[in-house]
């Protein structure tokens, strides 16, 4: 699940479709409840290895990649999948 944590509209629609074209299984695109300074992908426990994957491919620096908790700015985020808050991605992968 990818969730705008900007005011910038359509932002978490545009990246899950470029990770749902790296063939993760999506759930629709949301805001989340507060913004967020960086871009951060959250994972649940076991999906270290995939949400280092999607965060390589929208350009999220490996130091942004942690735990799924109770504090991620995104209600009724379920625990099973990794997740994606976005915020201000690069334009490069990677960068």
């Amino acid at each position: 699940m990818v969730a705008n944590a900007t005011s910038t509209s359509g932002l978490a629609a545009h990246y899950s479709t470029i990770i749902g074209a790296a063939g993760y299984n999506m759930k629709p695109a949301t805001n989340a409840s507060t913004s967020v300074p960086n871009s951060v992908v959250y994972y649940a426990a076991g999906q270290q290895a995939a949400a280092l994957d999607i965060a390589n491919s929208i350009g999220v620096k490996p130091a942004q990649v942690q735990p799924l908790t109770t504090a991620v700015p995104v209600p009724g985020v379920a625990r099973s999948c990794p997740m994606t808050t976005t915020t201000s991605v690069p334009a490069t992968p990677g960068s």
